[in-house]
């Protein structure tokens, strides 16, 4: 998931760690960990500004210039604090193809869900590191001594399926009834969407050495796309908040990356549940079973 660039206005804090090199023989020096912050003045401002408009005591209604205002407001915020983009999609859907600035427009329970959740977030989650906010090969991490694990994710007409190729570790689940999309598309995102969550619940917390790195593998560029700009319909959009929850929740820093079909053969197999083609293709194979997060699964009822 990557991030944005630092405009002006904010702040730069630093602290200390110390590195060295593998094999170099000068001395270890702290090298600054920059982290790009709000002053806490202008934070304030901003989520008193959410709480203004969504406090319905008064009235449901704003007018499109207010929704677009806290709209950029926010997107000012979000260089800080890039993962949160997903909290204004229903706000975007909602103001999509208007163009009158006087209209009023109804404040749903949809968007003010939403903005409680960018809220919340903003209240209490770290802002993000700069190192963190770069883009990053496997080979990279590991030359830099981070912890980090593949999983190729795929989604077929009958189920989903992830596999961790360096574990020999597979799992596999039918496809959840009454989605809120039917489409292969929501099903691929699912699946990734679950990768993430078990990372998140079995390696990146309590695990140790714990894990800092997740690359997700996919061969669905529609999902690629989705988790890497962070911007969803609004069906799609409760996949983006589970992961990002998942990867506050245990400071994991994941990354999708799109890989060809003939490279994604063992998900795509346990997809179709082929189990028996899999365990040939690869020897001492470990198929699991998995359930999809429910927070996901629940939100068409929402």
């Amino acid at each position: 998931m990557t991030g944005r660039s630092v405009t002006s206005g904010l702040e730069f804090r630093n602290c200390t760690r110390t590195c060295g090199t593998r094999g170099c023989d000068t001395a270890v020096l702290p090298v600054p960990v920059l982290y790009p912050t709000i002053p806490d003045d202008a934070r304030s401002k901003f989520l008193s500004s959410i709480a203004d408009f969504i406090n319905t005591t008064t009235d449901r209604r704003h007018t499109l210039c207010k929704f677009q205002a806290l709209a950029g407001y926010a997107n000012w915020v979000f260089n800080v604090y890039p993962l949160r983009c997903p909290g204004l999609s229903t706000l975007y859907n909602k103001i999509a193809r208007k163009t009158r600035a006087n209209t009023c427009i109804y404040l749903n329970s949809g968007i003010i869900r939403k903005l409680h959740w960018l809220s919340n977030h903003i209240t209490t989650a770290p802002p993000v590191r700069i190192f963190s906010a770069t883009t990053w090969q496997p080979v990279e991490a590991r030359s830099a001594g981070l912890r980090q694990l593949e999983v190729f994710t795929d989604a077929s007409s009958i189920s989903l399926a992830y596999y961790f190729p360096s574990l020999h570790l597979a799992y596999h689940a039918p496809l959840p009834a009454n989605p809120p999309s039917d489409t292969i598309f929501w099903f691929e995102a699912l699946a990734v969407c679950s990768a993430i969550h078990h990372a998140d619940n079995v390696w990146a917390r309590d695990f140790s050495p714990k894990l800092d790195h997740l690359l997700v593998s996919t061969d669905n560029m529609n999902t690629v796309h989705m988790f890497n700009s962070l911007h969803a319909k609004p069906s799609y959009n409760p996949l983006l908040i589970s992961s990002i929850n998942a990867c506050i929740h245990s400071s994991l820093d994941v990354r999708v990356r799109h890989v060809p079909g003939d490279n994604n053969t063992i998900a795509d197999v346990i997809s179709h549940k082929k189990f028996s083609l899999a365990s040939h293709l690869v020897p001492n194979l470990t198929i699991l079973s998995f359930t999809p997060p429910r927070d996901v699964l629940g939100a068409s009822s929402q």
